[in-house]
């Protein structure tokens, strides 16, 4: 009796951790573009629904059911937008692979998308939101040399101002 409690013990907590479990929704956007730039990553071209089964997979779903497949397809649609992902007819591919492939002119609108008016940003918080939104899990030196090049662009254009590490839209 005893040992089939602790069996009900191990399967509940199983069950909470797995991440198949949480819905789609839940799965912040930033994570299911760097799952849909690290799917791509290496692959060539490939067909939509591969792409689709390979960024369910990265975020933990056995399968890829019609209400995840219809979610994706909108997250799909977001990444071609944000150059994550290249896409001819059904086939699709990896568009930008490096932060550097992206123009300054398009780092910049980046920049101010993910800065609400009216609000202070550190200037790391920046460089990590931008990164997040294109799909770049990790910062490195080639992913916040760009950024930060932008930002001074950005600054020298008018479209921010800074005290220090501190930066804020202007418009």
């Amino acid at each position: 009796m005893q040992d089939s409690i602790i069996l009900l013990e191990t399967s509940e907590a199983t069950e909470e951790k797995a991440p198949a479990q949480r819905s789609i929704d839940e799965i912040p956007v930033d994570k299911v573009m760097a799952a849909f730039r690290q799917a791509c990553r290496g692959r060539g071209t490939m067909m939509r629904d591969d792409l689709l089964k390979a960024v369910s997979e990265r975020l933990g779903y056995q399968r890829l059911g019609k209400v995840i497949a219809e979610a994706l397809k909108g997250h799909l649609r977001a990444a071609i937008r944000r150059k994550i992902i290249g896409a001819e007819g059904q086939a699709v591919f990896a568009e930008t692979t490096w932060m550097d492939e992206y123009t300054r002119d398009e780092l910049v609108d980046t920049i101010r998308s993910v800065m609400r008016q009216g609000c202070n940003y550190d200037r790391e918080d920046v460089i990590a939101a931008v990164a997040a939104h294109l799909g770049f899990a990790r910062i490195t030196a080639t992913v916040r040399d760009p950024i930060k090049s932008a930002i001074n662009a950005a600054i020298r254009r008018g479209l921010l101002d800074y005290d220090g590490p501190t930066v804020w839209r202007k418009e």
